[in-house]
């Protein structure tokens, strides 16, 4: 059987006191045995503490290969805060490693966020750490210098965030009691792809990508309170090539559109970081034909004439690629499916061709699809 440096304290500690105890029955001169213990140290107790991230579509732990820095909170009972603990090494990407704390017996809620401590980090405390004396005091919000706005596009994708929240119980006596720790990433990505029908290219200089929420503050729970509504605009944008036979190589007329031979398609994309997307989102906006719609809105609008080609509540195409075979609730997909890709073909005035669209690798053909919310009309 092999002893872990836990077990080994925890003999030598009942050992220990079993000789005083012992002791206690030989030796005379004593009134009490009160009088062993008075200088005696007391054994170490607490919980040995797990990181798991398999809140994914995976269902595969994947916590030591994208959290790279993490805090811990510790309440008690009532939700006092009584330590609170940070890692930021290259333990975090050791399967076997765990936190340990030393608590007295009681019950206690564990408080976790992967991503708060690295320097690149996209989301802050509202309230110092060292500030922080009860579990309601924890509140996030997402930095908005690292959202951009259309003025000012991010230049990279928002820093993984990720929250985690379990209660555990230290029981009496000498044994460190266990807890995991299930942790759920909060940062979203987000590929938009316009191509044309015939195969002419497209260029995303002549486009305008956006989308806009209200999803920047959180609870300790990690529910998304209501702030203020933000602007997020793509950390990357280009054109890219699709086809069998490489990039155009021959003359400016081959080069500027695609064939039916095997000639590369130029498409436009567009690359979006987002934080948490809420399936019932109470995010409200005005569409440009002066209805009222909820949800994330994501628009997409033709620079050179100020058309817009796509105005839609984008969880409830997101949501379209819940699979069947996967039975969960809207929210835990949306958390569970943080990556996103869309494809939006367009005729040869870019309009957007309602009837056909790619998200993530499936074809929709909208026939008389309703996208919005229970009782409300959203038919283009």
């Amino acid at each position: 059987m092999q002893l872990t440096k836990t077990t080994l304290t925890d003999i030598f500690c009942r050992l220990r006191i079993t000789a005083l105890m012992a002791l206690a029955v030989i030796a005379t001169g004593l009134s009490s045995c009160d009088a062993v213990y008075d200088d005696l140290e007391e054994c170490p107790r607490g919980v040995v503490m797990r990181f798991v991230f398999d809140y994914n579509l995976e269902f595969a732990n994947a916590f030591h290969s994208q959290v790279d820095c993490l805090s811990v909170f510790i309440f008690d009972a009532d939700g006092n805060k009584i330590d609170y603990r940070t890692e930021t090494t290259a333990v975090l990407a050791d399967e076997n490693w765990r936190m340990t704390f030393d608590l007295p017996a009681g019950k206690y809620t564990a408080v976790a966020y992967g991503g708060m401590d690295c320097d690149q980090s996209s989301f802050e405390h509202q309230i110092r750490p060292s500030e922080i004396k009860k579990l309601s005091d924890l509140e996030v919000r997402t930095n908005l210098s690292h959202i951009g706005d259309p003025a000012n596009s991010p230049k990279s994708p928002l820093h993984d965030h990720f929250h985690g929240m379990t209660g555990f119980t230290v029981t009496e006596g000498t044994q460190y009691d266990h807890a995991t720790v299930e942790m759920m990433r909060n940062t979203n990505n987000l590929r938009i792809v316009l191509q044309h029908l015939d195969n002419s290219p497209v260029d995303y200089n002549n486009f305008d990508f956006e989308v806009t929420d209200d999803n920047t503050r959180f609870d300790y729970a990690n529910n998304v309170l209501s702030h203020k509504e933000v602007t997020y605009t793509p950390w990357s944008a280009d054109n890219a090539y699709a086809g069998v036979d490489g990039l155009p190589s021959s003359s400016k007329a081959e080069g500027s559109r695609a064939s039916d031979v095997g000639m590369p398609v130029q498409v436009a994309f567009a690359e979006f970081s987002m934080s948490r997307l809420m399936a019932n989102s109470g995010y409200k906006w005005t569409r440009s034909d002066g209805e009222v719609r909820q949800g994330p809105r994501l628009k997409i609008k033709d620079k050179t004439d100020g058309k817009i080609i796509a105005d839609l509540p984008l969880v409830n195409y997101l949501l379209l690629m819940k699979s069947s075979y996967f039975t969960m609730d809207d929210q835990e997909y949306l958390d569970r499916a943080y990556h996103h890709n869309m494809i939006f073909f367009l005729d040869e005035n870019n309009y957007w061709v309602r009837v056909h669209i790619v998200v993530k690798d499936w074809v929709v053909r909208i026939n008389n699809v309703n996208f919005g919310f229970p009782g409300e009309n959203l038919d283009f």
